[in-house]
């Protein structure tokens, strides 16, 4: 067995996450998430990414279709939150760092988030409507409705949250809104 499939069998038995079922566990890093985030914005018929991926990004495993899912739905909905606004024509930001330490106040965990220590953040920010304040966020996680603005973007995050185990965050007030998916770094990829 190779240096990249001991990792992989490593990943899925300490993280429990067993991804050879579904997807290819992918090895990402910052270069592979720069490509990744402009293969994103080719992919949106009516909006913008600004992206940034700090230096401090190591290498973390993942599945490759499943973040593709999760950010392109949470940018879809920062795009969609701007229309009709004066920032409709401003890029949604996305974000990528390494976070150290257990994310605090987190609206969602999911069931095994607390074994990992270290993650990879997720921020994607728009300028648009807030969520409305009468409207608890949780609610936001649930199946989709019929409603515009209350679909399947979060719904999607929440189950792909709980598979990888990532934590979710959302902040939102008029013109400033931040969805924050921590992703688990399952292993320590670099060189020892």
């Amino acid at each position: 067995m190779g240096s990249t499939e001991a990792t992989i069998a490593s990943f899925t038995q300490s993280s429990g996450v067993y991804l050879n079922d579904f997807f290819n566990a992918t090895t990402f890093n910052k270069r592979s998430l720069e490509i990744r985030t402009d293969y994103l914005s080719k992919a949106l018929i009516n909006g913008k990414i600004d992206a940034s991926i700090g230096d401090n990004i190591g290498s973390f495993l993942s599945l490759r279709s499943l973040m593709h899912s999760v950010l392109y739905n949470l940018v879809k909905n920062g795009v969609d939150a701007q229309i009709g606004t004066s920032d409709k024509d401003e890029p949604v930001k996305l974000s990528v760092n390494y976070h150290p330490g257990f994310p605090e106040n987190v609206l969602f965990i999911p069931e095994g988030a607390r074994e990992y220590t270290n993650f990879v953040v997720f921020d994607v920010h728009n300028k648009g409507k807030s969520f409305p304040k009468d409207i608890p966020l949780e609610s936001y996680f649930t199946k989709p409705t019929p409603e515009k603005g209350r679909g399947f973007g979060l719904y999607f995050t929440k189950l792909a949250a709980k598979f990888l185990r990532a934590p979710v965050n959302i902040t939102s007030e008029p013109g400033n809104t931040t969805v924050s998916f921590y992703h688990p770094i399952y292993v320590d990829l670099k060189p020892k």
